[in-house]
């Protein structure tokens, strides 16, 4: 049944809309435990640390998104309550237009400048083989993470939260799917666990470019109407989140680098393997 945002008790909205989407939530942080824990069992504790080397710059993609998402659900609920569904219409096309542009960029900094990039992230000798395989393959779904998010939130700011759950909860499954079948049925490694991802993330896009598409749903998934002042606000409300974060990809980054100096590669894995648990 179709939430009421107007007229329902605070309660019930609350409970409807905050509960899908803290399970949405939680199960979007296991897209990286699983991927950690199928490479730790059909890779090595080496492969394992390298995805530990390219964590940071993952919760720097989730922060991002999460940006970009939070950013124009807060305008959309604002709009769609003042009776102004083409203020709401021209956000989410901003927000998908600046999802699409910053995929590019940082798929193509991701390629331009890898080894610098992988320094950056603390990559030691024996970590670099692996944590540039498993970054070659997932910088092709950046685009795909930052437009999920984007409609997830956009369709939980429709009271759609129960739907917007469905789609990340689509993604998590099929990564689980594709994970032991690329890293041991095709013996595709790193790089098998890396494509599992970016296919579950296209899929998650595709759901919701269909949930958002279809008929008598306020605020669809389009990229016509996309506006600067717009984009600037995305951001503006957005900022606040990728601020709160990526704190956590900058101690990820200072931690990467002192293991590397002062321990092993194990101790990398180890740290690789606890802060996916703690995210």
């Amino acid at each position: 049944m179709e939430l009421d945002l107007k007229n329902d008790k605070v309660g019930r909205l609350l409970t409807k809309l905050a509960v899908p989407a803290i399970i949405a939530m939680v199960v979007n942080g296991l897209y990286y435990l699983v991927d950690a824990a199928f490479v730790g069992w059909g890779v090595g504790a080496n492969a394992l640390a390298g995805l530990a080397v390219i964590f940071p710059a993952q919760m720097f993609m989730i922060a991002w998104g999460s940006m970009l998402g939070m950013g124009v659900a807060a305008i959309v609920s604002r709009k769609l309550g003042e009776n102004d569904p083409n203020r709401a219409r021209s956000a989410v096309s901003s927000a998908i237009g600046l999802s699409v542009l910053s995929g590019v960029v940082f798929t193509g900094s991701a390629w331009l400048w890898q080894n610098q990039l992988l320094n950056a992230l603390g990559a030691t000798a024996g970590t670099l083989p692996a944590a540039r395989e498993y970054i070659w393959t997932l910088q092709f779904g950046f685009v795909f993470v930052f437009l999920s998010m984007v409609g997830f939130n956009v369709a939980r700011a429709q009271g759609k939260a129960k739907e917007a759950a469905r789609g990340m909860i689509l993604g998590t499954v099929v990564n689980v799917v594709l994970d032991p079948l690329f890293i041991f049925l095709f013996n595709m490694g790193v790089a098998g666990a890396a494509l599992a991802t970016v296919i579950a993330r296209v899929l998650s896009t595709v759901y919701f470019l269909w949930l958002l598409n279809r008929p008598g749903v306020s605020v669809r998934f389009t990229v016509t109407g996309f506006h600067l002042a717009s984009a600037g606000q995305v951001m503006l409300l957005g900022v606040g989140n990728f601020l709160g974060q990526i704190s956590f990809s900058v101690i990820a980054i200072m931690i990467n680098h002192a293991l590397g100096q002062y321990g092993s590669d194990v101790d990398l894995a180890v740290y690789g393997i606890l802060g996916r648990i703690h995210v």
